[in-house]
């Protein structure tokens, strides 16, 4: 089933086939869609970009000048929350690198995420979120595929739509994540 919402139409798998516009410079041309509801965790190497293959999506532009429009969300926990850096990846090349040389500093897009002020005290059972904006212009006409980093200034283990403890009662939540892609014509 599609819900029609202008010209273009969402369908059940995420992706939003446009048919009968004409793409002019800042129009949505294709979209691709990952809802995320896999409950897992990964361990994180300190100071190393990790990919989040989890949260990932694919898209082939229609012209290799068109540009591609990224929001990515992550639901979860993580130990020392505040020593985390997140970023974006293209087809295994890091995407998000601030380009000033930062040395041993953390760099991506945005560092930690929304959670509860003394997460320390409630580790087990008090999940946290990230999402947040990219544009990316690859030049390309090649399957791009776009996937979530993180960066730990310390090992610890990244959780993925589920709290520390995952313990099943009322004070433990399970969540999801997902990333969107929009071709944007230029």
């Amino acid at each position: 089933m599609a819900v029609v919402m202008g010209n273009y139409a969402v369908t059940a798998n995420g992706n939003i086939p446009i048919s009968g516009y004409s793409h002019t410079g800042g129009g949505v041309v294709q979209t691709s869609y990952s809802h995320v509801t896999t409950i897992t965790s990964r361990s994180l190497t300190i100071n190393s970009n990790i990919s989040v293959t989890e949260i990932q999506t694919s898209i082939t532009l229609t012209s290799a000048s068109n540009g591609v429009l990224i929001y990515a969300r992550w639901s979860g926990e993580v130990d020392n929350l505040w020593n985390v850096m997140w970023g974006l990846e293209r087809n295994g090349t890091y995407l998000t690198d601030p380009g000033n040389t930062p040395g041993s500093r953390g760099y991506g897009v945005l560092p930690g995420g929304d959670c509860y002020a003394a997460a320390a005290e409630n580790n087990g059972s008090t999940p946290a979120m990230v999402d947040f904006w990219w544009y990316d212009e690859p030049g390309s006409l090649n399957t791009l595929t776009y996937t979530l980093t993180c960066r730990s200034a310390t090992g610890t283990v990244l959780y993925i739509n589920r709290t520390f403890s995952d313990t099943n009662n009322n004070v433990y939540q399970r969540m999801t994540s997902g990333i969107m892609l929009w071709e944007i014509a230029r």
